[in-house]
């Protein structure tokens, strides 16, 4: 439900570096939406005290679920910041949507295997001592028929759409720029 919280982060950020103006019934909107998201924080904030009745399993499961409200929030302000980017990008400075999107996904693959994987491979955990051991995914998924063949094909995918749609792009801006030039020169 604390999903909700783009709402209130896209429209006040919208109107800081989009210059939107909202109406009222936007800024009511958005109102309400906080009032809501404040009312489902608390009650699960409260209700994670447990059944026990133990003070210490109380203050832990309220610590847990505060922890996991900010971070809800805190993701979503970042979805609302992608979101206005992507508005200026598209909107502001006239790049094409494929671009963007092959831009993101590049980032993400960046950010990913420089830096969320090497830092979950040294935090301490149940995985082989670490909490998330990317060598070892790589070897389960190279021992297993079965699961390197899903990998393949998913990759394959990936790789066939990402072609298609570049070359369906290719395809339509030489047809419209011989179409431009036949015009001119007719």
């Amino acid at each position: 439900m604390l999903r909700g919280s783009i709402i209130v982060f896209s429209g006040i950020l919208s109107v800081v570096f989009l210059k939107r103006k909202l109406y009222l019934f936007h800024w009511i909107g958005i109102l309400t939406t906080t009032f809501g998201l404040a009312a489902v924080g608390v009650s699960s904030i409260f209700s994670s005290g447990g059944e026990s009745g133990s003070s210490a399993a109380s203050n832990n499961g309220a610590g847990k679920a505060t922890l996991g409200v900010v971070l809800v929030i805190v993701a979503q302000f970042f979805s609302a910041v992608q979101m206005i980017v992507q508005e200026i990008f598209l909107k502001k400075r006239s790049f094409p949507a494929l671009q963007i999107v092959g831009s993101e996904g590049v980032w993400g693959i960046i950010l990913m295997v420089f830096y969320v994987l090497p830092i979950c491979f040294f935090i301490p955990g149940k995985q082989y001592g670490s909490y998330e051991n990317s060598i070892n995914a790589f070897v389960m998924i190279w021992n297993n028929v079965c699961s390197l063949a899903i990998q393949h094909s998913t990759f394959r995918a990936i790789i066939n759409t990402s072609l298609s749609l570049s070359l369906s792009l290719s395809l339509t801006l030489s047809h419209s720029l011989s179409l431009s030039l036949s015009l001119t020169l007719s």
